[in-house]
């Protein structure tokens, strides 16, 4: 598979260790993820926490 040029991949490893990978904001639809995910995960938990 070639990689053009600035070719970022959407998961790097994570400086911490372990083998963690991490969504990459250096690629545009990682960086949307890292903005998206977070986002809904918040909305999903206040909305539950709402119905008690």
């Amino acid at each position: 598979m070639s990689q053009g040029r600035g070719h970022e991949p959407l998961f790097v490893h994570s400086r911490w260790g372990m083998g963690f990978r991490v969504f990459n904001h250096r690629n545009p639809i990682g960086l949307a993820l890292l903005i998206v995910v977070p986002t809904i995960a918040t909305l999903g938990l206040i909305l539950m926490s709402g119905g008690s």
